[in-house]
């Protein structure tokens, strides 16, 4: 848990070095719109979240966790390093997809190592503990980029390459660090690969976790890419600098609420704290969607940095509590292939809607796609599937 835990803060000072200025420089200096951004982002998110259902049925089947996820961070670390010499949205698009499918390979392994290295009534907390080093990490990285990006001119309209290309060769340098530590720090709880009977698949999940993922599925049409909120931000008055501010200011409520939030679903039930979380994100998209200055975008950025901190550490131990004990990879794995198949449209489909009807409808679309799956997750009887 703990060599997780640092792997995935020391990552993400790297990512979100790099992330949160990606579509300022896409925008800015590359000269593409919010449709593009959509695609890139979204499609990025899609494909870190379809590889992860194919890695998490490996994981159950070899018996293993370790050696995928660190194979997928050092795949992520390796294609950062292309972002140096991309100049083109195309090779931009594979470069960043790239990137999300060394992510798509770690996730799935390394949620089920976490989970199999601690007891039930403690996996809300454990989980809290990795979202909380996670989103510190981001916070940090965005503190950087702040730095780098505050020396630029303040009437900027974007991010120029020179700086782009400082933070993404800064960036390389956790991106290394975490594989290392994640390489011969983590020591993997012994078990047995699922058994014969058990052929991991979507099928065999049952009913409860099938049920747990179709709410999942309305919330993330409402789960559009961060690079909106970024550009929403813009859109309303604030500088790049200030935007990343903002950027920094939701991770730090991200991370000071995923531990109180994870030890909140072992008190509560995870259950209970994911429709909470679910409903706090439709209601920051309510006020992204009617924001008319950047105090307002403040708000609803803090609105949804809380909602995050609330449903990082709660989905995960519900997926936990759901699923067979030997198919919890392949749990975390189908999740997140779900989030796969919703991330892209409903980048596309906010991007779409920004530019024909505006930002305020295409918000409003998002959030009552959350506040729907808040609905449906709070109606559905699935049960444990067992205390292992």
């Amino acid at each position: 848990m703990w060599a997780a835990s640092g792997a995935s803060l020391l990552t993400d000072v790297s990512t979100e070095m790099v992330t949160n200025v990606l579509p300022l420089w896409m925008t800015g200096t590359l000269g593409l719109g919010p449709a593009i951004v959509g695609i890139v982002e979204g499609g990025a998110d899609a494909v870190a979240s379809l590889v992860r259902v194919g890695s998490g049925m490996l994981s159950d089947r070899l018996g293993a966790r370790k050696p995928l996820a660190v194979a997928g961070y050092a795949l992520s670390a390796l294609a950062k390093a292309l972002l140096l010499v991309v100049t083109s949205a195309a090779a931009l698009t594979a470069v960043r997809w790239t990137e999300r499918l060394g992510k798509g390979l770690r996730t799935a392994p390394r949620d089920a190592l976490i989970a199999d290295s601690v007891p039930e009534p403690s996996r809300g907390r454990a989980f809290g503990l990795h979202k909380a080093a996670d989103t510190l990490g981001a916070a940090l990285g965005i503190g950087v980029a702040l730095l780098v990006v505050g020396r630029m001119p303040p009437d900027a309209a974007g991010v120029d390459t020179p700086t782009f290309h400082a933070l993404v060769a800064l960036s390389l340098v956790p991106a290394a660090l975490a594989v290392g530590w994640l390489a011969w720090g983590a020591i993997e709880p012994p078990r047995r690969a699922a058994p014969a009977a058990v052929r991991p698949s979507v099928r065999a999940l049952g009913r409860s976790v099938h049920g747990v993922l179709l709410a999942c599925a309305f919330y993330q049409l409402g789960a559009f890419a961060e690079a909106f909120l970024i550009l929403r931000a813009v859109d309303r008055g604030a500088s790049p600098a200030q935007a990343l501010g903002f950027v920094l200011l939701v991770n730090l409520v991200y991370a000071a609420s995923s531990l109180p939030a994870g030890w909140l679903a072992d008190r509560m039930g995870p259950r209970h704290v994911l429709v909470a979380g679910w409903l706090l994100h439709a209601g920051s998209c309510a006020l992204l969607a009617v924001a008319s200055a950047p105090v307002l975008v403040v708000v609803g950025w803090l609105l949804f940095g809380f909602h995050q901190g609330l449903v990082g550490a709660s989905q995960r131990a519900l997926l936990a509590a759901v699923a067979p004990p030997a198919l919890r990879a392949t749990a975390f794995g189908t999740h997140a292939a779900l989030v796969g198949l919703t991330a892209l449209p409903a980048s596309l489909l906010l991007g779409w809607l920004w530019e024909n009807h505006g930002p305020a409808f295409g918000f409003a679309v998002a959030g009552s796609c959350a506040a729907l799956g808040a609905v449906l997750l709070a109606t559905d009887r699935s049960r444990t599937a067992s205390r292992a």
